[in-house]
């Protein structure tokens, strides 16, 4: 689910991360038996003397399960968007990412399907290097956006183009990945 506004400079994108009940209970149950398993191996490989050394994995367990967990549960990914920057930030509930800005010339959306209007899509925001004119990839959506909302984006993005005096470009830009 997403939420889009807009002020007078900037466009804001709130969207959710759209998982079910029965994927946040097995990702739950799957990263407390991954971080209970290291943990027992790492209680297990202390014979004589202690090893401080064997918690790292689990430890390492625990940050990298646990953040997979708390996206998957409480994620949120927050866009600004202005005619030239994106501002980002992600949010797993008990805190946020820091907020990110990068300048881009383009949105393009990423289809993964020949049916666009039926399935949701990443969009990407690319900028084009100076000396070789490639293009570079600057963010890419981590939360799939469905039509509507692009719609939505898409025309206030214009809309904040022809409020700052700059032509609007109608051109929307598709890589198809399927």
């Amino acid at each position: 689910m997403s939420t889009v506004s807009r002020d007078l400079k900037s466009i804001y994108v709130e969207s959710e991360i759209p998982t079910g009940i029965y994927v946040k209970i097995i990702s739950s149950a799957l990263s407390i038996l991954i971080i209970a398993f290291f943990t027992y191996l790492a209680v297990s490989l202390q014979e004589d003397k202690p090893r401080p050394l064997a918690f790292l994995l689990p430890i390492s367990c625990i940050f990298l399960s646990g953040k997979f967990l708390l996206w998957n549960i409480f994620g949120k990914e927050n866009l600004i968007i202005s005619t030239s920057h994106i501002s980002y930030q992600h949010s797993y509930g008990f805190w946020k990412s820091n907020l990110s800005t990068q300048h881009y010339d383009e949105v393009i959306v990423e289809l993964y399907d020949v049916e666009v209007f039926d399935h949701p899509f990443n969009l990407s925001f690319v900028t084009y290097d100076g000396k070789t004119k490639l293009q570079q990839s600057v963010f890419k959506t981590a939360i799939k956006i469905n039509f509507e909302n692009f719609q939505v984006i898409f025309s206030l993005i214009e809309e904040l183009k022809i409020d700052e005096g700059n032509p609007p470009n109608n051109a929307i830009k598709a890589n198809c990945n399927f």
